[in-house]
């Protein structure tokens, strides 16, 4: 495990200055992206307008579903 994540690190001697942004209005502007939330992910389906499990395998009525159905 130790020496996957040491083979994908960073190589010695690489320049990493391209990743970071100097620019203060860029950095303003990224900053205010960050403060309007678009990060927040939340999914909604008409499952819960039916009070209805969202994960298949859940749902009582779904055995298709199910793991422990499989032959």
């Amino acid at each position: 495990m130790i020496l996957c994540c040491a083979a994908t690190g960073p190589v010695r001697g690489e320049d990493t200055s391209a990743d970071k942004e100097t620019d203060p209005t860029i950095l303003a502007n990224i900053e205010k992206f960050r403060d309007w939330k678009f990060g927040l992910f939340i999914h909604w389906g008409p499952c819960t307008q039916w009070d209805a499990p969202i994960a298949w395998p859940l749902s009582p009525s779904q055995t298709w579903a199910r793991a422990d159905d499989l032959p």
